[in-house]
């Protein structure tokens, strides 16, 4: 959309029919077997936001180039589970029964929301950007540490409590799930002002906490650990998106602009990129 460049959408049409067409086989050949052990298990089980969550959201923006009934029965298949059976909190908020029995991660803020707000916009349906402005309220109630201005990685309902960690990557999943929603919501949303408040807040924390290099580190709030490229990308895609929205104020470009030398500073000259944590 951007570059107007045809071979992208196609780049990610092919893509996604590729995986679509693949996954009877994987089906037949592993049907019963635990989902990390074969390929595509994610696809069927379906049991965690992050088998289906943001799959599902990209499969949604394929519909739009080609209007395949696979994927419509799939992003559908994916949005009544979202909206059924994801495991909740008492209060409706997405948790985890995987690796650790009711934990709420700051990563299932992208692995929901983005999905929830496409699922809005090809439905009509409210509901769906209702509950992503809940989860968004609700995730920083339970994870975001007002002091640092940032987010913990977790919050475990056995303990109950955050986990220790202010994680980069988890911090800016968080980040893109709410500048999508916000991208996405209608002006009139009741929850309009309450989620740019929320949002503002955390970039607020980030920006104290950009490092060296233009980079954040890999834990935020830990100049030990090391400067981690896959979290300053989403935070510097945030605070950009941010400035040219208009959601934040255009001194912010700053950050922006240096998060961006540093990410390019990462990149070799064969593609491959420096720096990043493995899952």
């Amino acid at each position: 959309e951007v570059l107007r460049e045809p071979r992208y959408a196609e780049f990610v049409r092919r893509n996604v029919a590729f995986g679509f067409d693949a996954y009877p086989y994987f089906e037949r050949k592993h049907r019963g077997e635990s989902k990390w052990d074969y390929p595509f298990g994610q696809r069927f089980i379906m049991e965690e936001l992050d088998d289906y969550g943001a799959m599902g959201a990209s499969v949604v923006e394929v519909l739009a180039l080609e209007p395949d009934e696979r994927y419509r029965r799939y992003v559908q298949e994916a949005a009544d589970y979202a909206t059924a059976r994801q495991n909740r909190l008492p209060d409706g908020t997405f948790v985890r029964a995987f690796s650790r029995r009711w934990t709420l991660w700051a990563d299932d803020l992208y692995m929901s929301v983005p999905f929830l707000a496409r699922m809005a916009n090809l439905t009509g349906d409210r509901r769906y950007l209702d509950d992503a402005a809940r989860q968004v309220i609700q995730f920083h109630r339970y994870l975001f540490d007002e002091r640092a201005g940032l987010m913990y990685h977790n919050w475990y309902s056995d303990v109950p409590g955050p986990g220790v960690a202010f994680w980069g990557r988890a911090n800016g999943w968080a980040l893109l799930a709410q500048v999508d929603l916000l991208d996405r919501l209608p002006l009139d949303h009741p929850q309009r002002d309450t989620l740019l408040a929320l949002f503002r807040r955390h970039l607020a924390g980030l920006e104290r906490r950009q490092g060296g290099e233009g980079l954040w580190h890999q834990l935020l709030d830990r100049e030990d650990s090391y400067l981690e490229t896959s979290a300053s990308a989403m935070i510097t895609y945030a605070f950009a998106r941010a400035v040219n929205r208009g959601y934040i104020e255009r001194s912010y470009a700053t950050v922006a602009r240096r998060g961006w030398e540093g990410v390019r500073s990462r990149i070799r000259p064969d593609g491959q990129i420096e720096g990043i944590c493995a899952g």
